[in-house]
């Protein structure tokens, strides 16, 4: 999706930290750090699997799912469409 509105070749082999920092550049996120926090959380589930951190994740997850949302609004608004 991020690099999709980016362009592909311009993402090709960045880090999703440096992709982070495009998106904020081009306005399609607000809080660079707080895309950081979703993806490390994501990056923590696959060697983690006590029940305070799955609290900590999902929690994480709420956050995003809003996050998500208002990129979908922002793209949606530059004429991107997704299949259903």
């Amino acid at each position: 999706m991020l690099s999709d509105e980016i362009g592909s070749t311009e993402v090709d082999g960045i880090s999703r930290r440096d992709l982070f920092r495009k998106a904020l550049a081009q306005r399609l996120i607000e809080n660079f750090e707080l895309w950081l926090e979703f993806h490390e959380a994501r990056n923590s589930t696959s060697h983690n699997y006590d029940e305070v951190h799955s609290e900590r994740v999902y929690s994480v997850v709420l956050k995003f799912t809003k996050q998500l949302r208002l990129l979908i609004e922002i793209l949606e608004k530059r004429g991107w469409t997704h299949a259903p």
